[in-house]
């Protein structure tokens, strides 16, 4: 899954100091049996806030959870 959104998120994070448990990097290494997207809140262009979530397959259905 590679959305607006999330290269968005990617780039925010590499200037932003944010928690390590919600950097880019942190969730492509947690999120080995899914994938990761993120939800942005975004004003005049600028992230003011986001959350990023786990997606899974189970069967026909796609879950958000918590990674690993």
């Amino acid at each position: 899954m590679n959305s607006l959104n999330k290269q968005k998120y990617i780039e925010f994070c590499k200037r932003e100091p944010i928690s390590v448990f919600s950097q880019a990097w942190w969730l492509d290494t947690v999120c080995t049996d899914g994938d990761w997207d993120v939800a942005l809140v975004e004003k005049n262009n600028d992230i003011i806030a986001s959350l990023a979530y786990y997606i899974v397959r189970k069967g026909p259905f796609k879950l958000i959870r918590m990674p690993k």
